[in-house]
């Protein structure tokens, strides 16, 4: 199995790429602190998807967030909810963000 580690290099991310290369994936993982992923950046976004270009992935397990932006953090009620910072807060890490960043599909 063929392996896409975005975020490979926080809690979550590292841990679910090393239990696949434990079970004999072959693992490629990217962060923003390792490869300077930055899914909040078209430019980043599109070199890294031109360096993928023709690899062929079985899994591609999305790991990235930030749980504080700004000094904000995510809210822990309905009243502090506001849509401006949840776009910011999850937005980024959706891989639906880097099809609108102007990414490929077949790189998303």
């Amino acid at each position: 199995m063929r392996a896409l580690i975005l975020g490979a290099s926080g809690g979550i991310g590292a841990a679910v790429a090393a239990r696949l290369r434990d079970g004999g994936a072959d693992v490629t993982g990217l962060s923003r602190s390792g490869d300077g992923l930055d899914l909040t950046d078209a430019a980043t976004l599109s070199d890294h998807a031109t360096r993928l270009d023709g690899q062929r992935f079985d899994l591609i397990f999305n790991a990235t967030g930030a749980l504080m932006i700004d000094g904000s953090r995510p809210e822990k009620s309905f009243d502090a909810a506001d849509a401006d910072l949840d776009y910011f807060q999850y937005g980024h890490s959706s891989l639906w963000g880097l099809c609108a960043k102007g990414v490929p599909p077949k790189y998303a």
